[in-house]
């Protein structure tokens, strides 16, 4: 996360894609890389638990979890970064 400090967008908006249970999302907020992150995952399932674990810490507002495809990523807004962490297995 440090080389993504240095493309710090103070309130830029990110996406996590392939972002399960929304750890990295959580990481890129904690580390002051956007104001708002939305963690992107085909499975239903995880998507649900990162949207508890996010409402447990409270940061509805930070972080959405959402629900994509495997070959298409559909959100409500621009973003200014993306990040894909071990995803491979996902991509047909």
């Amino acid at each position: 996360f440090s080389k993504l400090k240095e493309l710090a967008f103070k309130d830029g908006v990110g996406v996590d894609i392939g972002g399960a249970t929304g750890y990295v999302s959580r990481k890129l907020l904690q580390s002051n890389v956007c104001s708002r992150v939305y963690s992107a995952d085909p499975n239903a399932k995880l998507v649900e638990w990162a949207k508890n674990k996010v409402q447990e810490l409270n940061l509805q507002q930070k972080v959405i979890p959402v629900v994509c495809t495997n070959s298409s990523l559909s959100l409500p807004e621009r973003v200014d970064v993306a990040v894909s962490v071990d995803v491979y297995h996902h991509q047909e």
